[in-house]
């Protein structure tokens, strides 16, 4: 069976007073999404990865996340939605097979 994780990163750091896509905000000088994304990278249990951000960090994901901390499991990056619910509305309806599971 291919396991995938489906990563909701579309936030817009609003309630954070930010003004960047709260996935790019660093702790300990890495990216919250960098982050979350390694621990799959990692994790023997995920096949592949799909990322669900802005229309406008597409690129920034590519360039600043995937690239700079050698993320290979990332297949898909898709545009989410202006908000939280259609951004997940959105994860589900790739047209692949998903199975959800708490890996932790």
């Amino acid at each position: 069976m291919n396991i995938i994780a489906l990563i909701p990163a579309a936030g817009s750091g609003k309630r954070l007073g930010k003004g960047e896509n709260k996935s790019f905000i660093k702790i300990g000088g890495i990216p919250i999404l960098a982050r979350t994304l390694l621990i799959f990278q990692n994790s023997l249990q995920i096949d592949e990865i799909i990322v669900i951000t802005r229309k406008e960090d597409i690129i920034r994901c590519k360039d600043e996340i995937l690239k700079t901390y050698q993320i290979k499991k990332v297949s898909k990056i898709i545009e989410g939605g202006k908000a939280v619910s259609y951004t997940h509305l959105r994860a589900h309806e790739t047209s692949l097979h998903l199975v959800c599971r708490l890996l932790l």
